[in-house]
């Protein structure tokens, strides 16, 4: 877009900026579609009452914010630039600006200054706007925040629901049936209901059509079927005729054969594309396929076609037979000419039944209602967690805005809001999203003034894993949405890539992809593009084959092909940008490991894991033996950590130094003993003991320090003391310390952590920080991404390895299900098909239906790895290079001359190089072939591990023994106001005094006042639900509860267990109490708990009161009664009478002071304090 120069494509553009219509644009890559976006998005605004009118929906924060900033810098420039640029883009860009500014003039936007007023966001945030505008419909209440493992939340919710088990209810029966069905293995049932709890919008609504719905689905079944039998039927109509006469011939000569074949006989024409014609159709398939799946390239007497050498025919017979063998090798190669004619024979071989069996039915069946108990079950654990995933925003969303039929109050809103709705990569959609955007757009119709624009590229959708249905965008284009007409447009124009680049991959990827869209199967046809750049005189496209004799066992060879592709490349283009993409991270690492071994500077993005950084791991240990100092092996581990660095020897020793006798002590009780004497260990290095003695004052000091600060600055403040900056090597290291800290930060409760293992999975989910390029190097830094995380970035150099690994293969889900998007004509609505079905019993052969289904994944999958590899290859600009190992085939290669192509073996078909293996032949200027042979990689290997030798030191790195952290300088100039922080100098040995510490006396009284608490809540609870009703079950389950009450104040985690049980004894005493059961009784005169006055003190909590009648002077007089419950206990040899006295001097004044609130009843007024862990009535 840089100069004046007409594109191809210029006026399907040019019309996308037509506002008074809808579209459904396809951009490829490179076609410039986020400045397409923004110039849609200035051409509304411009027309527009007010900015909020238009919604722009993106996938990714960075893409919202890139297209604000587009927007924004567009006006900025359009405000500076008096003049129209030359250039067609910026000129049509600058026009369109310049009538937003207007428009901002007119109306007093204020855009420049309030460009929040830009409605652009993600659809995630959308979701959560939504359905906080609407917090009852959409059933999330206040804001949830979003749970950091939800892994555990799906884990109890699958728990709860197998508890079920054990206990009489709704679904135990079905849970019996599905439990037998696989074979008592509940802890795989468990984990298949938790990766279902992942994906539950997918199949949610789902299992509410399949209630009492057999024949609907059985129907769709048979559709299926009849659906691909028309399908072949087209494919064979150019050798219908011959091939029908050929089939009854081989039927005719299979008769007593138990060959699907002779189902053919008697065929005039193809059999009707009905499901009782499937033995016949099965009979073509067996016809012209082979047992692998490819079509047959010769006739045999197994298909029917009997041999003319065959002595046991007549002369006419061997005539015939001669003739009929000969038409039909000449049917198989008109057959080979047929597109997709293998795959459709192929798909008609794997055909499901055209009806569930009994006992599949009963199966599913109770698989409906265990999964909506599931579901449910996962809806009260966020609520009990006061948290929830992504997922629950989105349905949440759906429900806040109602059906389209029966719209909320927010959806008639927005509907009067919104008036315009962009949709960026929609490509990717869900069928949930695509619920969403339908509820949005609920009422418009064509030509109302309302818009709708969506923008993708089908040929980049590779986001299955994220329930994104490339279907969906193909039949929009052609249906719209709603009432919505969308009008296709198509982008040709590749900004991107030079020409070389650009034809190479119209050539391979014409033959990779489909020859025709199909919705239903995720089959996306190629849509070639034109470049805009001319070719460059260097090759587009080098392709780097590493060849090997048998097996392959390393992948060092490719790492060094990698590294000496970059390093040519960056001593002739330096400031070219280069990427290395990989499908998966686990195919970076070796790279990595020889980018370490160069020297080559390289940024990782999400590539290493936080848990690969060894800091971070030793500070993990580090906090983990601190707060846990029963966990051995965390002590070693901090022991053995550079800090420390004690040798095996000398760890040894320290283990296993212990009196006679004496049981085996932590290792904390021996590290304090060593800080307070200065203890000597026999038989430990000289180096050891100093190393010990200096490791153990630091512990010892710091746990002086605990509780004083937070979890963050006690850990930072250990580390800083023990050495630990000193030992960072990696620049980047620092950043991972700092990302360590935070998160402890954020799961730290009272001064520990409750729930380690939510701790450590944030620590394994999280990526350590890439690679930062050294300031002082012009070269910039080489990327390292999957091809996922790629897509919408380009680079000069592209380098795609590992192409000859195979995908992995997917699990076996519990249920499956294939969602099918039909458009109906009534309601003018995308409309979910379903094709569903449990998974097979233990032990059982394959069942037809769920195969079925599973193939057709197997084929999507396939599909989006082809799409995933186009994405890759269209990342570059100025060349592409393709690196992977190919097998040498001894067949073809006697061993000797120079490797080609044909001496190798054809790859896998589950690897994107047998994708490419057509188009790599092409071996030209612009498309070179390199073949390495495995002598060469031997030489290279050699260098690689005399490298690695020198770069990677046997021994361990840790500080000298003699070390000793720097001393603080003295800054006396805040001293007024600030504290002392002794833990920075480890030599304060003599730590007698501690101020400010709290007691051990006085932290047992914080945790019986948090106990004390949660007992008077029980106590209310009982009083107001009736404490008749409550009986040794219902007090049980409400343990779960007491514990996340008691863990939510703050009590510690190792004592948790025991305050539940307080809690519970206070409670079941009181219930068997006959004065406790009086006082829980609701039915008393003005009855309340933890009742609320105020006056001029202040705010004042009775905690139970109500009138009662009492004999005053033998007559019965209304009593108002004002009781307070403690549960204190006497302490060790008190008797009762001393402790009631104490009590009732405690409290006794304060109880006084409450009967007075009630002076303006006029009546008389008791008070009284019960004890419930005591049955202990006292009144004052």
């Amino acid at each position: 877009m840089i100069a004046n120069k007409r594109l191809i494509d210029q006026a399907a553009r040019q019309r996308a900026l037509n506002t008074q219509l809808s579209f459904a644009v396809s951009a490829p890559a490179g076609s410039g579609k986020t400045g397409l976006l923004t110039q849609r998005v200035l051409a509304l605004l411009a027309q527009c009452d007010e900015p909020e009118n238009v919604l722009a929906i993106t996938f990714t924060r960075k893409a919202a914010a890139e297209m604000q900033a587009r927007i924004l810098e567009a006006l900025d420039n359009a405000q500076q630039q008096p003049t129209e640029p030359e250039a067609d883009y910026e000129k049509t860009t600058w026009h369109l600006a310049q009538a937003v500014l207007q428009r901002n003039k007119d109306k007093q936007w204020q855009l420049l200054s309030c460009p929040n007023r830009l409605r652009i966001m993600t659809i995630d945030s959308l979701c959560r706007s939504l359905s906080q505008q609407m917090p009852f419909e959409s059933q999330l209440g206040h804001t949830s925040e979003i749970l950091d493992n939800v892994n555990r939340a799906y884990q109890l919710a699958a728990r709860e629901t197998l508890q079920q088990l054990h206990r009489p209810s709704e679904i135990q029966g079905d849970l019996i049936r599905l439990v037998k069905h696989f074979n008592n293995q509940l802890d795989q049932i468990e984990t298949l209901f938790i990766r279902l709890l992942v994906k539950r919008d997918q199949w949610l609504g789902i299992v509410f059509q399949t209630k009492n719905q057999r024949e609907l689905l059985e129907a769709m079944l048979v559709e299926v079927i009849e659906e691909h039998l028309q399908s072949l039927q087209h494919t064979l109509l150019p050798i219908a005729s011959e091939l029908v006469l050929l089939a009854d011939h081989a039927a005719n000569n299979l008769q007593d054969s138990s060959s699907p074949i002779k189902s053919c006989l008697g065929l005039t024409g193809l059999p009707s594309a009905d499901s009782s014609f499937i033995p016949q159709w099965l009979g073509i398939a067996e016809l012209l396929l082979t047992q692998a799946g490819s079509l047959r390239k010769s006739a045999t007497k197994t298909i029917g076609f009997l041999s003319p050498l065959d002595r046991s025919l007549s002369p006419e017979q061997k005539e015939s037979a001669k003739i009929f063998k000969q038409r039909m090798a000449e049917l198989l190669t008109e057959a080979q000419k047929i597109s997709e004619l293998e795959s459709t024979l192929h798909q008609i071989r794997t055909l499901p039944s055209s009806g569930y069996s009994e006992n599949q039915w009963e199966l599913l069946d109770s698989l409906t209602h265990v999964l909506i108990n599931l579901a449910s079950n996962l809806h009260i654990t966020f609520q009990q967690l006061g948290k929830i995933d992504y997922l629950a925003v989105t349905l949440a969303a759906l429900d806040a805005l109602g059906e389209p039929d029966r719209p909320t109050n927010l959806a008639l809103a927005l509907d009067y809001k919104i008036q315009h709705i962009l949709v960026d990569e929609f490509q990717d959609t869900s069928t949930t999203q695509l619920e969403l955007l339908q509820r949005l757009t609920a009422g418009w119709q064509t030509h109302d003034g309302r818009t709708l624009f969506v923008v993708g590229d089908a040929m980049q959708s590779c986001y299955r894993f994220r329930d994104a249905n490339v279907g969906i965008f193909l039949d929009v284009r052609q249906h719209g949405i709603s009432d919505i007409t969308l009008e296709p447009l198509n982008l040709q124009v590749n900004f991107r890539s030079q020409q070389g680049i650009v034809n190479w991959v119209n050539q391979s990827f014409q033959r990779i992809f489909p020859a025709v869209n199909n919705s239903n199967r995720g089959a996306v046809a190629y849509s070639p593009s034109t470049s805009f750049k001319s070719a460059l005189n260097i090759p587009a496209v080098e392709t780097h084959l590493l060849a090997y004799e048998d097996n392959l066992l390393s992948r060092q060879d490719e790492a060094r092909v990698v590294t000496d592709i970059i390093q040519q490349t960056q001593r002739q283009r330096p400031k070219d940008s280069l990427v290395v993409l990989v499908r998966s991270k686990a195919h970076a690492q070796t790279i990595i490991s020889s980018f370490n071994d160069s020297g080559i500077t390289y940024q990782a993005n999400d590539i290493d894991r936080l848990d690969t950084c060894m800091p971070v791991l030793d500070m993990l240990s580090l906090t983990k033996a601190l707060l846990y100092p029963q966990d051995r092996i965390a002590w070693l581990a901090i022991l053995r950590a550079p800090w420390c660095g004690l040798n095996m020897h000398d760890l040894h020793t320290l283990v296993h130094d212990r009196k006679e006798g004496e049981h085996w002590p932590l290792l904390i009780s021996r590290i304090l003993d060593i800080a307070q004497q200065d203890g000597i260990i026999h038989h430990l290095s000289s180096a050891g003991q100093k190393k010990l003695q200096r490791f153990a004052r630091v512990i010892s000091t710091a746990l002086a320090q605990q509780k004083r600060h937070s979890l963050r600055h006690w850990i930072h403040g250990i580390w800083l003391a023990l050495g630990g900056p000193g030992l960072l090597i990696n620049i980047h290291d620092k950043e991972n310390v700092n990302t360590f800290l935070a998160l402890l930060d954020h799961y730290e409760q009272g001064g520990t952590i409750t729930r380690w293992q939510d701790l450590e999975q944030a620590v394994n989910e999280l990526y350590a920080k890439p690679t930062i390029s050294d300031k002082e190097n012009s070269v910039p830094p080489v990327q390292i991404m999957t091809i996922h995380k790629s897509k919408g970035l380009e680079f000069d150099t592209v380098i795609i390895p590992s192409l000859d690994k195979r995908s992995r293969s997917s699990n076996k889900e519990l249920l499956l299900w294939l969602e099918r998007i039909d458009y109906s004509e009534q309601t003018h609505q995308q409309q979910r098909q379903l094709l569903i079905s449990p998974i097979n019993a233990t032990g059982d052969n394959k069942d037809p239906i769920y195969h079925f289904i599973q193939q057709q994944h197997t084929e999507k999958d396939q599909l989006e790895s082809d799409r995933l590899l186009y994405v890759g290859c269209t990342r570059a600009i100025k060349q592409l290079h393709l690196v992977a190992y190919a097998g040498i085939d001894h067949r073809t290669y006697e061993g000797s001359g120079p490797l080609t192509l044909k001496h190798l073996k054809e790859p896998s078909s589950q690897t994107l190089l047998q994708r490419l293996w057509s188009a790599i032949g092409q071996n030209d200027q612009q498309n070179l072939l390199h073949i390495i042979e495995p002598n060469k990689q031997k030489d290279s290997q050699a260098m690689s591990k005399k490298t690695t030798k020198l770069s990677h030191p046997s021994h361990i790195a840790s500080l000298p023994p003699n070390w000793e952290a720097p001393v603080i300088q003295k800054n006396e100039l805040l001293k007024p106001y600030r504290g002392t922080n002794q833990l920075a100098t480890v030599n304060h040995r003599n730590n007698t005094t501690r101020k400010n510490v709290a007691t051990p006396d006085a932290l047992m009284q914080r945790e019986q006042r948090y106990i004390g608490t949660v007992i008077h809540l029980a106590l209310q609870h009982i009083t107001e639900t009736g404490y008749k009703n409550w009986n040794r079950t219902r007090i049980q389950k409400q343990q779960c509860l007491w514990k996340i009450q008691l863990a939510q104040k703050g009590i510690n985690p190792r004592r948790l267990d025991q305050a539940v049980d307080i809690v519970h004894q206070a409670i079941d005493k009181t219930l068997n109490d006959k004065t406790g059961q009086w006082l829980l009784d609701n039915t008393h005169e003005d009855s309340a708990t933890e009742l609320q006055l105020w006056d001029s003190k202040g705010q004042h909590i009775i905690d139970r009161t109500f009138i009662d009648t009492k004999v005053i002077k033998g007559m019965k007089e209304r009593i108002r009664w004002v009781v307070d419950y403690k549960n204190s206990q006497p302490s060790e040899n008190q008797t009762q009478e001393a402790f009631i006295n104490e009590q009732k001097q405690q409290h006794q004044k304060q109880l006084q002071y409450y009967t007075t609130l009630f002076n303006h009843e006029r009546i008389p007024t008791c008070s009284a304090l019960y004890f419930p862990l005591n049955h202990l009535w006292v009144e004052i």
